[in-house]
Formats: structure tokens, sequence, C-alpha cells
């Protein structure tokens, strides 16, 4: 549940960001999907102070690259403030990574070897 606890405006005009955006998570959520938080808004502006998690997933968001953030229970979730989005991507495993990396390699063999 995202609880908006500051700002300014209307929802079918604009709205200023401001103030702490907490989150609380019941349960880690499905890799690859996306949330809108502020549906609804209109044109959003500003910066929330900050961005913080409790729950399924813990940590404050950190603003990187024009985005917040967050990296906990094996996701990364990522906050967009021009658009109200929060995306849930899944971070793959280190064995998952080295079974495509050796994959590949018997892929590039094999054909080298019918050359």
């Amino acid at each position: 549940m995202a609880v908006f606890q500051k700002g300014s405006g209307t929802s079918a005009g604009s709205k200023a960001l401001g103030g702490a955006l907490n989150l609380s998570f019941g349960s880690l959520l499905a890799g690859g999907g996306n949330l809108t938080l502020l549906g609804g808004a209109g044109v959003l502006s500003g910066n929330f102070a900050s961005i913080t998690a409790a729950g399924a997933y813990t940590g404050a968001f950190a603003l990187q690259g024009g985005f917040y953030e967050l990296v906990s229970g094996g996701q990364t979730l990522t906050f967009n403030h021009t658009t109200g989005i929060l995306t849930i991507q899944a971070i793959p495993e280190p064995s998952v990574v080295t079974l495509l990396a050796v994959g590949m390699g018997i892929v590039l063999l094999r054909r080298r070897v019918r050359r």
C-alpha cells in the first residue's frame, strides 16, 4: 500500500510532490511488473524528500539517474516520479547467468566445429 503523505494540487490537474512516500509491502511481488502508485494525479512535478519501503521489501530508495531505486528481496524496485509508476524487476541468480554463458559457449563451439 502506498501512502501519499504530502503534496498539492488536484487529481485532474498537476501534483507537486514533496515530503515522504512510505510504501508497505505484505509480500514479494512478481518480477517484471509495474504498479501505478499515483494514477490519475495529472501532471507530476518535483521530488519526494524520501521514499522508504517496509514489510517484504525494506530500505530507503536512492535517487539515481532521475529514478528512485531500491534493491531488496532479490528484486530491483524503480520508482519514476514523473509518471508515478513503480517497476519491479527480478535480479537473475548468478547460477542462471553462468548456465546461460556455458550454453552460449557450447553453441558457439558446435558452430565452429561444423565449419
